[in-house]
């Protein structure tokens, strides 16, 4: 949330406003509450984890750059032709040949083809259409309520408790969505738009 307005910023030229930036360090700070346990050092899977969260910015802002020329559909296709193409090859070097008979097993082939086309294809189209129509920085934000639907379920399936804490955690994270809506642009446009029809009457 905090590296993608700045790469947004540094790809497409695009200069990330103050509401952006205080949403983004408010939904930071919620998600720490939802997230966090315990002490909080930085071990290797914290650093692996920061690299795959770079990947996935750089992927947002990209995404927000070609929705404004090419289709949804089209985006997605590519994406999951290049990734099942490029898994099959890391696949092939690091986990050896292929074993083909485990796809006789009924379960295994419904796993594969959910993770697949639910889990992969079908939620990334959504955020691809999604992101035509919001900013990227706004996209990470609401990628991230990953961590609330999580306590949410949690509570509902498994009747966990709910602690201040959590509540807390979960009421930041939708201030910093609803602040990084409320940008500049969409203030002055409202403004434009209310003169306009306070004109026409």
């Amino acid at each position: 949330m905090i590296i993608v307005p700045f790469l947004h910023w540094f790809f497409n030229k695009v200069k990330p406003s103050g509401n952006n930036i205080t949403a983004a360090c408010i939904a930071v700070v919620g998600l720490a509450l939802l997230s966090l346990k315990g002490d909080l050092t930085v071990n290797f899977g914290d650093f692996l984890t920061f690299i795959c969260g770079f990947c996935f910015a750089l992927h947002m802002v990209f995404i927000d750059r070609y929705t404004m020329c090419y289709s949804p559909i089209k985006l997605t296709v590519v994406q999951m032709a290049s990734c099942a193409v490029f898994a099959w090859l890391v696949a092939a070097v690091f986990e050896g040949p292929c074993d083909l008979s485990a796809f006789t097993d009924r379960g295994t082939v419904v796993s594969v083809l959910y993770l697949g086309v639910i889990s992969s294809m079908l939620c990334f189209l959504l955020q691809t259409v999604g992101q035509t129509y919001l900013s990227a920085s706004t996209s990470s934000i609401l990628l991230s309520f990953e961590s609330v639907f999580g306590l949410i379920f949690s509570v509902i399936f498994l009747q966990e408790s709910v602690t201040a804490r959590m509540l807390l955690g979960c009421a930041l994270m939708f201030a910093a969505a609803i602040l990084a809506e409320r940008t500049p642009s969409q203030k002055k446009k409202a403004k434009k738009r209310k003169s306009e029809e306070t004109a026409e009457v």
